[in-house]
């Protein structure tokens, strides 16, 4: 095409001396290389198969636009040798700036290896998918799946919770999608454990299943007391 002062005639005989010319492009392409791709690197967990303890560090993505706190804090915690660093998100239903994207940003700026939380409070099964696509493309292929905290009684009446499926569910379709768009490079995802629940045969049968979704590590909150201890140790038995 052309812009201002050039007419059909430039474009034209442009077009004709390109033709005329002979010159060529050629592209090897290595047909007996290996395209079987191993799985992602970038992700800690996988030093945990080496018997390595991992540290992991929380981070509460911001409420408004600046993230430089918790930029201050990733570099810190980089320093001190955290291996991962995780984000939850929204925790109890408050608005806080996409897990994802700050996961994105902290490992871009730091090289540390990032884990983003993922819940099933606040997107269907699109979302979700279109969420993980995303944050694949941009090297984020390490979750922390959770069913996710209910909406505030507060706001209940203007925010509505979606929930169509739980953290099974959701490791479902991940590992849907580890056999379809991540086949070469799977998504490593974990999940939750709540020792404290009353009913630990429940909690017991929910790590099952999360472990046949394909759980590959699992989380708790602090434990404090040899009690929490114990209950741990049978949850691992079973």
């Amino acid at each position: 095409g052309g812009c201002c002062g050039t007419t059909p005639d430039y474009i034209k005989n442009i077009s004709e001396m390109i033709r005329s010319s002979h010159i060529s492009c050629n592209i090897n392409i290595d047909t007996d290389g290996d395209f079987n791709k191993t799985p992602v690197k970038n992700s800690a967990f996988y030093c945990g198969k080496e018997g390595k303890k991992l540290i992991a560090v929380e981070l509460a993505p911001p409420f408004d636009s600046d993230a430089d706190k918790l930029m201050d804090a990733a570099h810190y915690l980089k320093e001190k040798g955290v291996d991962v660093l995780t984000f939850p998100d929204s925790p109890s239903g408050r608005t806080r700036a996409d897990s994802i994207l700050i996961a994105a940003k902290v490992s871009r700026q730091t090289g540390m290896c990032v884990m983003p939380h993922l819940c099933c409070r606040d997107k269907n099964a699109i979302a979700i998918r279109s969420q993980l696509l995303g944050a694949h493309i941009n090297g984020i292929n390490n979750f922390l799946v959770i069913t996710g905290d209910p909406i505030p009684q507060m706001i209940r009446s203007s925010v509505k919770s979606v929930f169509n499926f739980d953290s099974v569910g959701l490791m479902n379709i991940i590992e849907d999608m580890n056999e379809d768009q991540f086949k070469y490079e799977p998504v490593v995802y974990g999940g939750a454990i709540n020792q404290g629940r009353k009913r630990l045969d429940i909690e017991i049968s929910r790590v099952k299943k999360k472990m046949e979704a394909g759980a590959a590590f699992f989380m708790t909150q602090p434990v404090f007391s040899d009690e929490d201890i114990k209950r741990l140790s049978t949850i691992k038995k079973e």
